[in-house]
């Protein structure tokens, strides 16, 4: 699957959530603002076009927050490990340098 055919795809799934939710018995509501753009793969893909929700451009970003859990683009655990390292603070961030992330 092409990423130009990726982005057509989700764009349009996105356009056809954002057309019927007010049809529905749940109110739904997609900020373009508050959401991002990631590509989970081991092997670097380029987006040729951003995903567009509400005709706003989703940003591309390599990681993102979702549920306190950060999801990076490689699939990986170190966003997530190194946030939790700087939010812990003293006295246990002065055991982080023991700390080996790969």
């Amino acid at each position: 699957m092409t990423s130009f055919y990726t982005q057509l795809t989700l764009t349009s799934s996105l356009r056809l959530i954002e057309h019927n939710a007010p049809s529905v018995s749940f109110h739904l509501s997609i900020p373009a603002h508050k959401s991002s753009t990631v590509v989970f793969s081991l092997h670097p893909s380029k987006i040729d076009a951003p995903i567009a929700c509400n005709d706003r451009p989703i940003p591309i970003t390599s990681s993102t927050k979702y549920l306190g859990l950060t999801l990076d683009s490689k699939v990986t655990w170190k966003p997530h490990i190194e946030a939790i390292l700087m939010n812990i603070g003293p006295p246990f961030s002065e055991h982080a340098p023991n700390v080996v992330v790969n």
